[in-house]
């Protein structure tokens, strides 16, 4: 799933930055976008890790609210990378 989610980032990348653009209403450098990017992979990856952790501990309570956050934070970036 987050290779799904990461190659989608990636594949519209550039409607992301223009976005990001948009609405910081100020020029970004590319380093800083591509920043950007990254951080929201960290992230993605991070949600996963905790979440393959929770369900392999059998904490299915915490997964799920893990599981919740994952899919908020990929509407919202979905959301995000159309405006």
């Amino acid at each position: 799933m987050v290779d799904l989610i990461i190659a989608h980032l990636k594949s519209r990348k550039d409607e992301i930055i223009e976005a990001l653009n948009k609405k910081v209403n100020i020029p970004l450098i590319s380093e800083a976008k591509e920043e950007q990017i990254f951080s929201l992979n960290a992230l993605m990856n991070n949600l996963m890790t905790s979440y393959d952790m929770l369900v392999r501990n059998n904490e299915f309570e915490r997964a799920q609210e893990v599981a919740d956050q994952i899919d908020k934070n990929t509407a919202r970036n979905y959301c995000t990378s159309i405006v």
